[in-house]
């Protein structure tokens, strides 16, 4: 089902802006928001783009991403099942931010950042930015702390973007951000990223490959699968994942599992050692903020490593 099928929704035209690695023209893209005013739509030009739910009732999530040519790159369960996808880990919802320490929390599998408010604006550059408050509360509904995160999104013919700034605002106590395995900017790729499927591939700045991405510190990771787009024909897509140079604990550790969970976790220390080592938390004074920065480009061919590297060398200075 497309996602302009999806209830009344108010459609606003811009143009999107050029992705510099893009000798291509723009392409029109629309944005639109749910009437429920839950969800956020994007389109470019006529192609679905992305689904990203800002409800008050679970996490925020990007619940759908697509690449040009109209493959999904995320899987839909939970939020958006697809026949024939896998089943597991109902705690990976498509694009999340979440820790499984955070203040001594668990959110993530449960609990995480709720949208309290969102705004939505069209740059003059071409962009889509939604700006959100978030609150950050345990399974039980105790509010850790607060949080201000921006999406932004831009298309180009040949290329589609998302960024995503994470600002965690401590409250008067501060806020400890634990050693722990399971963080923090995360994705579940579809099926078709999965490294027992004979296309598929990834690999990290740092060369490592496969079952060698758990753990491995890198300023990027790029997984790529085969995946048929609208209209029925299977190409190499590409999704790179990239880590800002200027965020905490860069490059981070990579939570990267062959079933297609890709997280850069800028908060384990020593946790992918597996030595004893003791555990190192980060730690906000009181009040004190911390900005994380994420870009994640989606493209219909097999990148190598020089152009994955070329994104993240964009990404980095633009920035």
């Amino acid at each position: 089902m497309r996602m302009r099928s999806l209830g009344t929704f108010i459609a606003l035209a811009l143009g999107a802006s050029r992705c510099a690695t893009s000798a291509k023209a723009p392409a029109s893209t629309r944005v639109a928001t749910g009437s429920d005013g839950t969800a956020v739509l994007l389109l470019a030009g006529e192609d679905d783009f992305a689904r990203l739910d800002l409800g008050p009732l679970e996490p925020a999530s990007i619940t759908e991403l697509r690449a040009p040519g109209g493959a999904h790159v995320l899987r839909g369960f939970p939020a958006r099942p697809r026949t024939g996808e896998s089943r597991d880990h109902p705690e990976q919802t498509g694009m999340w931010v979440a820790h499984a320490d955070f203040d001594g929390h668990d959110v993530w599998r449960d609990g995480g950042a709720f949208a309290t408010e969102h705004t939505l604006r069209l740059t003059r550059d071409g962009a889509a930015r939604v700006p959100a408050r978030m609150a950050w509360r345990t399974p039980d509904g105790e509010r850790v702390c607060g949080e201000r995160r921006t999406y932004t999104f831009r298309a180009t013919p040949d290329r589609r973007m998302v960024d995503v700034v994470v600002r965690i605002e401590a409250t008067g106590s501060g806020l400890a951000l634990g050693d722990a395995k399971d963080a923090f900017f995360a994705m579940r790729l579809s099926d078709e990223f999965q490294l027992r499927t004979a296309e598929a591939e990834a690999f990290s700045s740092k060369g490592a490959r496969g079952d060698r991405l758990y753990g491995d510190r890198a300023r990027w990771v790029a997984c790529v699968g085969t995946l048929a787009g609208e209209d029925g024909a299977a190409a190499p897509v590409t999704v790179c994942i990239l880590d800002h140079p200027g965020n905490a604990q860069h490059p981070p550790a990579w939570n990267a599992r062959p079933y297609g969970r890709v997280a850069a976790n800028p908060f384990a220390v020593t946790a992918f050692a597996d030595d004893g080592a003791p555990l190192q938390p980060t730690v906000l004074d009181a009040y004190e903020m911390m900005t994380l920065r994420y870009r994640v480009v989606l493209v219909r061919e097999r990148l190598d490593f020089n152009a994955a590297e070329a994104l993240w060398t964009e990404y980095a200075r633009a920035e």
